[in-house]
């Protein structure tokens, strides 16, 4: 069974459409209204689909969250992942499910490598290909589209993972999560259609950094001695560095300076708790993983 999630904020000019070309390819379509203030879950509602809808604007992937579970409820066996804004092909549905229902793949993603209506501005290419090669090295895969929404995941993965991620990082983070649960994951060209009306709900800087602050989350908690214990060392170092460079000038002119002083043992103090707490936090990660 295939149950599609549309998360939709503010998307009552397409969401109408994208549910009714959605509907012949999957069971039942499922619109996560994310707290629009148009008439999105009216208008989806009306095109068919079952509608979810949150009090507020939470963020995209806690709208996809939320639309994972309805799929989980409904009994799908495959969840198909798009957007409500009209860029996803919904023709594109059988080829993202064929690699899952041939069970070849646990993750399809989309990639958007052939031009359907429109073409994305400069600085959004650069932006997806910054993220795409920062997502790529946290999550240890070679995805040519990493930030892509259009995707289809076999419901059993949800066993094994929690994509926990509640705003616009939740295309890069369910990468890495599905990786640590060793997910075959795969990918099959789509068509990107980006009208020129087209105004994204968030600002692609912003979309940018949110994205690379997901990221870091993922690498303190999965790499605490890397994170920590690089920032540790270079503070032990410095803090060292300063007291040495303290005792050779007293040693050479008997004049001694408090305040370098202190600051040498204030950086060899938080160096030393660095490196003390990401020994501690790699053993509990290592202790979790047996």
């Amino acid at each position: 069974m295939r149950v599609a999630i549309i998360p939709a904020h503010n998307e009552a000019a397409t969401i109408g459409s994208v549910v009714l070309q959605t509907q012949p390819y999957v069971e039942t379509v499922v619109v996560v209204d994310d707290g629009s203030t148009d008439t999105t879950a009216r208008v989806a509602e009306l095109a068919g689909a079952q509608v979810l809808s949150h009090d507020r604007n939470r963020g995209k992937g806690a709208a996809i969250q939320t639309g994972l579970r309805a799929g989980v409820k409904e009994g799908a066996d495959v969840l198909v992942l798009l957007d409500g804004d009209g860029q996803h092909d919904p023709d594109s549905i059988p080829d993202l499910v064929e690699p899952i229902e041939r069970g070849e793949s646990d993750l399809v993603i989309g990639s958007r490598v052939k031009q359907g209506n429109g073409t994305p501005p400069r600085h959004r290419k650069f932006g997806r290909a910054v993220l795409d090669t920062v997502t790529n090295a946290v999550s240890d895969t070679a995805i040519s589209d990493t930030q892509s929404g259009f995707r289809a995941m076999r419901a059993e993965l949800l066993k094994k993972v929690e994509f926990e991620d509640a705003g616009m990082g939740i295309e890069s983070t369910m990468l890495a999560e599905a990786t640590g649960a060793s997910a075959r994951i795969s990918e099959v060209p789509i068509e990107e259609h980006y009208p020129e009306t087209a105004s994204p709900n968030q600002h692609s800087v912003g979309h940018a950094l949110t994205v690379l602050n997901s990221l870091l989350k993922i690498v303190r908690r999965d790499h605490p001695l890397l994170v920590f214990g690089v920032v540790g060392v270079l503070s032990l170092l410095f803090g060292g560095y300063l007291g040495y460079d303290t005792a050779t000038h007293y040693w050479a002119t008997q004049e001694f300076w408090p305040g370098r002083a202190m600051l040498s043992m204030l950086f060899s103090i938080i160096g030393t708790q660095l490196i003390t707490a990401a020994l501690i936090l790699d053993t509990v990660r290592l202790k979790g993983n047996n």
